[in-house]
């Protein structure tokens, strides 16, 4: 913005305003952007946090269960799970003394042989089959092309649906999810 204060008195407050406002906005969305996709670090297993995250978050943009969802709990379950800041292995792993490898991050209920991560934990885990067959039940009821949908694709979706209904539903297994492995952890 070098032309503004090369020549002052040439744009109008308002229109000063408006292109300051544009430009901030766009700095704040490219850095946004590199921050998602910074993987510089040298070491893979300690790679970008947010890789669960930008495999399926498009733009830099409020999210539509953020207003649907008023409960604070179910809400924050859901973010939490989004972000990746839940104590499922994939994360706790991190954190150890001893950093494990995410190969070694494995499910403690499923007999410590898949990876426990989001898409495990979403999609996969034994523990929560009957709850998660509810879900895709009710998810199918609503958008009935679901069904037929490829795995990864089912949980971009799950984690980016915009329809109230349907946001719901994935917070409430979340959050129920989260509260029956806390109890039995």
């Amino acid at each position: 913005m070098c032309h503004v204060w090369e020549s002052p008195g040439s744009f109008l407050r308002m229109q000063l305003k408006n292109c300051l406002k544009i430009n901030m906005k766009d700095m704040y969305r490219k850095q946004w952007n590199m921050d998602l996709w910074n993987d510089s670090r040298t070491n893979t297993d300690h790679a970008n946090k947010l890789r669960n995250y930008r495999g399926f978050k498009q733009d830099c943009a409020l999210e539509p269960y953020l207003l649907y969802i008023k409960d604070r709990e179910t809400r924050s379950s859901l973010t939490k799970l989004r972000i990746s800041a839940h104590k499922l292995q994939i994360e706790k792993g991190r954190y150890y003394p001893q950093r494990r490898p995410v190969k070694e991050r494995t499910c403690t209920f499923c007999g410590n042989v898949p990876v426990e991560s989001e898409v495990h934990f979403l999609m996969y885990c034994d523990l929560y089959c009957g709850e998660r067959g509810q879900m895709f039940e009710n998810i199918q009821s609503m958008y009935p092309v679901f069904d037929s949908l490829p795995e990864v694709e089912k949980y971009h979706f799950l984690m980016t649906v915009n329809e109230a209904d349907a946001c719901h539903t994935v917070a409430r297994f979340v959050r129920d999810s989260i509260r029956r492995r806390s109890q039995i952890m």
